[in-house]
């Protein structure tokens, strides 16, 4: 990489900046301000969306390969290490709902507890995916939906955007779409059993 974080292969990247000059955080990602992403090295990866606690940030990537997966990175919010000493044995866990299709991380949401990730997955045909993955050991919470997940397929086409939390539900939305009409949908699920 140069001093710009440029590599071969595309990567997601975290910035930390200051709220009031905007400069670059020194003590984050080895003095240069940012950490880049690169779970895949035969691939691309993209960041699509970031949460964070008092600890730590939570990023949803985007990883393109033969196998496109979402990736889901635990980093220390201050040094933008990933935290490998329980989240996943190597601070990020992987969601490939379609193993052999494609896949597309939309949002990501934590609480205390838990990390709530959304998006699509093809297989073969589109539909929305919600998972809920513990926060200290990035596995997927079995109680959950089936073994950790909920997915949907009200259409031919289906895909959620967004995520957001309250004390007893979890709330998706976004689209579907039979081919010749589309209509957005909203929908609430219990957090603790989806």
């Amino acid at each position: 990489a140069n001093a710009l974080g440029q590599v071969s292969s595309r990567q997601g990247r975290i910035e930390k900046r200051s709220k009031t000059s905007g400069a670059y955080d020194g003590t984050f990602g080895s003095s240069t301000g940012f950490v880049n992403s690169n779970s895949a090295a035969s691939g691309d990866d993209s960041g699509i969306a970031i949460d964070i606690d008092s600890g730590y940030v939570y990023a949803n990537v985007f990883t393109t390969n033969s196998n496109p997966q979402w990736n889901i990175e635990k980093r220390d919010i201050s040094t933008g290490n990933l935290e490998t000493t329980s989240f996943d044995t190597d601070g990020q866990m992987q969601v490939n709902p379609s193993s052999g299709f494609g896949e597309l991380p939309t949002d990501i949401k934590v609480d205390g507890s838990y990390i709530y990730a959304t998006g699509l997955a093809e297989a073969p045909n589109n539909y929305f995916y919600l998972a809920k993955v513990d926060i200290s050991t990035g596995a997927l919470v079995s109680g959950f939906g089936n073994s950790g997940v909920v997915n949907g397929k009200f259409q031919t086409d289906n895909i959620a955007y967004g995520i957001a939390l309250d004390g007893s539900k979890v709330y998706t939305t976004g689209y579907a779409s039979n081919g010749t009409d589309c209509a957005w949908m909203t929908e609430s699920y219990d957090l603790s059993i989806g």
